[in-house]
């Protein structure tokens, strides 16, 4: 099944310092997260308070995820920061790398990660991510004991190409018909990581 068009595009990013950059272009944060249309984006922003001027005020060896909600999913770039203090006494940024990257769906269990993803989860991830993620996974159909249903098909008429008193003619030598086939019956299960689920089972 297909996404919604509108939820398929929705992307929203929290940055080290909480800055939110929404799906409709605006830049957000704490203090003004009223500025987007984005309802998501407006709770992502409020729920992270704005650290400014983070280059010179945070810890050395500090870890923050940089989180993307992009296609029903969330991307986590786990960064270390190094800092050490100037003569003025302020911690100041001296490299960032990402020493992981990681992605998180609506389903998978989320124990493992940091309190700022539990949190950034709970605001993205609402009872319609979530469905719209499970309407876009495959489905197979498995072969049930239940009647096998009849259905109908048409055969087409077969026709030869002809010459009758000078004139090519399309002459027939099969009338169509209809004929019963008898198809097993089968139930979709939802394939989520290898492992299938009824309808209603992931929900």
């Amino acid at each position: 099944m297909a996404r919604d068009e509108q939820e398929f595009k929705l992307m929203i990013k929290l940055l080290e310092d909480n800055t939110v950059l929404c799906s409709d272009g605006f830049n957000v944060n704490s203090g003004h997260p009223d500025k987007t249309g984005c309802a998501k984006s407006a709770a992502v922003a409020t729920a992270f308070t704005y650290r400014h001027d983070i280059l010179y005020n945070r810890e050395d060896r500090e870890h923050i995820d940089v989180l993307s909600f992009d296609n029903g999913c969330i991307s986590i770039d786990c960064h270390v920061c190094e800092a050490q203090d100037n003569p003025e006494g302020r911690s100041r940024l001296t490299s960032t790398h990402s020493h992981q990257q990681l992605t998180l769906d609506p389903l998978e269990d989320q124990s493992k990660f940091s309190d700022r993803v539990k949190l950034f989860a709970s605001i993205v991830f609402d009872a319609a991510a979530k469905a719209e993620f499970i309407a876009s996974l495959p489905t197979v159909d498995v072969e049930t004991d239940g009647d096998p249903v009849i259905v109908e098909r048409v055969v087409p008429a077969v026709t030869v190409p002809k010459v009758i008193n000078g004139v090519l003619t399309h002459v027939v030598t099969q009338e169509e018909t209809v004929v019963e086939e008898s198809i097993p019956a089968t139930q979709a299960f939802i394939d989520y990581k290898g492992k299938l689920y009824a309808e209603g089972e992931l929900a």
